[in-house]
């Protein structure tokens, strides 16, 4: 994860490599933690871009994305929008 994520491509990119689950057929991606990671790296970016997350600490955010792919936590939204993480 050494390659900045600012495109879909980048994070399709690093979901194939963390989600056991990802595979490609054709131009069809499945992955069961996609969707949920691909809206918490844009949530992060969003955070970064607005000044209320720094760099460093979106490094948390990464590392509990790839705890969530390999099935070792899990997170979700809330009803008021809020990332919870378990």
């Amino acid at each position: 994860m050494n390659k900045p994520i600012k495109t879909t491509k980048d994070i399709l990119e690093l979901v194939s490599n963390i989600d056991p689950t990802f595979r490609q057929e054709g131009n069809i991606f499945y992955a069961e933690k996609a969707f949920m990671i691909n809206a918490v790296i844009k949530w992060c970016l969003n955070k970064i871009q607005t000044g209320v997350l720094n760099a460093g600490e979106m490094r948390f955010y990464l590392d509990t994305i790839v705890s969530y792919a390999q099935g070792k936590s899990g997170m979700y939204w809330d009803e008021e929008g809020n990332l919870v993480i378990f």
